[in-house]
């Protein structure tokens, strides 16, 4: 395993060794000797050590060494976590890594909340949560502005994953998708392949062209902005698939009219990009020879047939550790903003034509 993971490694088994009922009366091993004992370095060994006195499985007695902490596995310890919908893949992703990485925290319970489904009850369900001292909630959405009174008053238990709400700023630990740079990523992509008329299909009638990845690409690029090359579709979020697909054949039937065709096309999402694709493929239209294909939310690589779409999307680990570490530790006097990396995905659906020229 490599290094940087390698203290992972080393806390699990330590928790396993404490839940089987080590470190009651006898210390853990001195550091020399546990590095020994895991074959890797006291560096990793202190790492691993100091996240479990944080997370309270461990305590030191100053003059006697590290012990299992009293207090450990005498409550039962929740995470909460809310979520718009479990249909949104990236959605169901973020919730299933959570869930996995929970226990290392010492949680031994986890739900999910479907926003979505509670549209009404929301702040009561979450004020409910939140009256669990032994409760933390990571909130991906909230729809009645009556819970950020009720985020503020419980801020230590409190991550919310989205950005604005400036009422919060410096309030709460907050963790954001910097959206617009996966979507520059993606289109920065498709230029760098050599494609310079690029069709957009946009599912957020709101965006920007300051927060518009696509827009961002094109005028760092010194490609002009053309408003023929961008479709919207603005009722995507709230209609049937029926009706998507019905607005992915529009767009195709857009696309077919250019006497020029762009070379290229990039979707908001993954899944427009998915059914724009097999729209494609029934039309004659082969991916990436006659046309290439790009989308952010990487994180979902849907497939159709044997492609995968070439994609952007969040890093998750890292930033969910710094958080569920944070959570852990409670008692925070200061609380921060904290982005996601992104990573460019290369799936199969782009073609480099640059050295057609």
């Amino acid at each position: 395993m490599l290094e940087r993971c390698k203290y992972i490694e080393v806390k699990r088994e330590i928790r396993q060794e404490i839940e089987a009922g080590k470190y009651v009366s006898e210390p853990l091993m001195s550091r020399r000797e546990m590095a020994e004992h895991f074959y890797t370095t006291t560096v990793t060994c202190n790492k691993a050590i100091s996240e479990l006195l944080r997370e309270g499985v461990l305590h030191t007695i100053p003059g006697k060494g590290t012990f299992r902490h009293p207090n450990y596995g005498s409550a039962v310890r929740s995470l909460h976590i809310w979520i718009p919908s479990l249909e949104l893949f990236f959605y169901n992703r973020l919730a299933q890594q959570l869930s996995r990485m929970a226990r290392e925290y010492n949680y031994t319970r986890v739900t999910i909340t479907v926003t979505q489904l509670f549209p009404k009850n929301e702040p009561e369900i979450l004020a409910g949560q939140l009256a669990d001292p032994d409760a933390d909630v990571v909130l991906c959405s909230f729809h009645d502005p009556r819970s950020m009174s009720v985020m503020l008053k419980h801020p230590d238990q409190v991550v919310l994953m989205r950005g604005g709400d400036t009422e919060l700023e410096g309030k709460i630990d907050r963790a954001r998708i910097p959206r617009y740079l996966g979507e520059k990523i993606s289109v920065d992509h498709l230029i760098r392949n050599g494609h310079r008329r690029i069709f957009c299909i946009c599912t957020n009638p709101l965006n920007q062209p300051q927060n518009d990845g696509y827009s961002l690409s094109l005028v760092e690029h010194g490609i002009p902005l053309n408003r023929k090359l961008k479709i919207v579709l603005p009722k995507w979020d709230v209609s049937e698939h029926a009706e998507r697909q019905k607005m992915i054949e529009e767009c195709l039937r857009r696309y077919l009219r250019f006497s020029d065709r762009p070379s290229a096309v990039f979707c908001y999402t993954n899944e427009v990009a998915a059914m724009f694709l097999t729209a494609c493929l029934k039309a004659g239209i082969r991916v990436p020879e006659d046309l290439s294909i790009a989308a952010y939310e990487g994180a979902a690589m849907p497939e159709t047939g044997i492609y995968q779409i070439t994609s952007v999307g969040p890093k998750l680990e890292k930033t969910l550790r710094i958080l569920l570490q944070r959570l852990s530790s409670r008692g925070k006097k200061s609380y921060s903003d904290f982005d996601f990396d992104m990573e460019m995905l290369e799936g199969n659906t782009v073609r480099n034509i640059n050295s057609d020229k």
